[in-house]
């Protein structure tokens, strides 16, 4: 799946599974993303109390739902009563919808869609030793299913270079954020990743030159609206990391 995904040009990403369309990491997000054709989902992951790994962009649940919980400090039994805000969508008037598990949102996608997966606890540093094996379960956990080798590219920025390399020595394919300043100051560590990304609000093109000049398909994150993506295709972008399925 990941092949058949970097051969479309350019290839598209339901960052947060449509998160500025639909509440973020909802079952909703999911089955609209993939009704308009998308191959590639962005999840976020925590490490609840209970051991399930909760979809989340936060560590607390405070924003998505109105409710001040710390992931890590909850039990799923807690957790799955919440549910989200669309308040900051494109249409806030929808409903709201329940949190998913990381399992709950693989049972609703197909094998052949590829998930974009960022552990984040150690997605932007190494983390420490409970963080460092809350990564080292969930790779346990992806290596239990051989296909996830070829369906699920793990996602850090620059500073999460070390689960990128952990997660490689598995098998898997990785990609890698850089923000302008990190490529200005420092391109290094662009050797543990297959795919790299550029945020889009540093986005001058000097430093997709850098980016581009790796040959490695490059994926502009987060795109919100069509102009942003036409200037990121127009630049070398790969990739379109998107919030706005609706509009793309």
């Amino acid at each position: 799946p990941i092949d058949a995904l970097l051969a479309a040009t350019p290839f598209y990403i339901s960052h947060r599974t449509g998160g500025g369309d639909w509440p973020e990491f909802s079952a909703r997000g999911i089955t609209e993303s993939l009704a308009r054709g998308y191959k590639a989902v962005e999840i976020s992951v925590y490490r609840c109390q209970s051991g399930e790994y909760v979809c989340s962009h936060d560590w607390t649940t405070t924003r998505m739902t109105g409710e001040a919980h710390e992931i890590w400090q909850t039990t799923w039994a807690v957790l799955s009563g919440l549910t989200s805000t669309a308040e900051n969508t494109s249409d806030p008037a929808q409903s709201r919808t329940p949190l998913l598990r990381l399992t709950d949102a693989l049972a609703l996608l197909p094998d052949d869609v590829v998930i974009f997966l960022d552990h984040k606890d150690t997605s932007a540093e190494t983390g420490d030793a409970g963080k460092i094996a809350s990564r080292d379960a969930l790779l346990d956990w992806l290596d239990l299913d051989p296909a996830n080798v070829g369906r699920v590219v793990w996602k850090a920025f620059k500073g999460g270079h070390v689960g990128a390399d952990a997660a490689r020595a598995r098998g898997y394919r990785s990609w890698g954020i850089y923000y302008g300043s990190e490529i200005t100051t420092a391109p290094d560590r662009m050797a543990s990743f297959d795919l790299l990304g550029l945020a889009f609000n540093d986005a001058q093109t000097p430093y997709w030159d850098t980016e581009t000049a790796t040959g490695k398909p490059v994926v502009g994150h987060i795109i919100t609206t069509t102009s942003q993506r036409d200037t990121a295709v127009a630049r070398g972008a790969a990739g379109i990391m998107n919030s706005r399925p609706t509009l793309m």
